[in-house]
């Protein structure tokens, strides 16, 4: 912010004085102090659950008059408030942009981490995902859970291995495999995770 200063010059003349005189005086007009911005600290809640954003108070000094703006405003009662309740259905990382009566901007974030609030909720996080079932052919294998790949393998309905799969080539939680050079029939998809063994049965059509 601009200090300003008023200078103010008064020129007063005197008859018993053989000249004239200047007297000056300096008029210092305070200013606002910065604009500050709080959109609170990072928390935590279980699916479901809804929390207040923003500090006490979200903003504060500037020259008032405050716009707020949250984005995105998935999960928010209000985007638009100071302090809007949120419940966000995943982990969201919230943006708020402030402006005051002056123009002044500045902007904050707060992330929201959402995690399971159920057996449910957790099982859907643990989850491996095979489809389709019974396919032409390609098969898509998706991973919900974070747990490290040791081994994919596919066997035939006979226990005979006909392809082991890098570990190291399922990238970011997913692959599509492609059954067709091994033909119609049954075959078994046998994953191992660092705890768990996971396999299941697959149809070519």
């Amino acid at each position: 912010m601009i200090r300003k200063t008023l200078l103010f010059s008064l020129l007063l003349a005197s008859s018993t004085w053989s000249g004239s005189f200047c007297q000056v005086h300096t008029v210092v007009l305070g200013q606002p102090s910065a604009l500050t911005i709080n959109a609170g600290s990072d928390v935590s809640i279980l699916s479901g659950e809804q929390i207040r954003l923003g500090g006490n108070p979200t903003a504060a000094e500037g020259y008032g008059n405050y716009i707020y703006l949250w984005e995105p405003g998935n999960g928010l009662d209000d985007h638009t408030s100071a302090n809007p309740m949120a419940s966000p259905a995943e982990t969201t990382r919230y943006q708020l942009t402030l402006t005051d009566g002056n123009n002044c901007l500045l902007i904050d974030e707060v992330t929201v981490e959402v995690k399971p609030n159920s057996r449910a909720d957790q099982e859907k996080l643990n989850q491996i995902l095979i489809f389709p079932n019974p396919t032409k052919g390609t098969i898509h294998i998706e991973f919900t859970n974070p747990e490290p790949i040791e081994s994919l393998t596919i066997f035939s309905a006979w226990g005979r291995i006909i392809q082991t799969i890098n570990p190291e080539d399922i990238r970011w939680g997913q692959i599509d495999l492609d059954l067709h050079p091994f033909g119609k029939g049954i075959y078994l998809i046998y994953i191992r995770q660092q705890n768990r063994i996971y396999y299941k049965r697959i149809l070519v059509i």
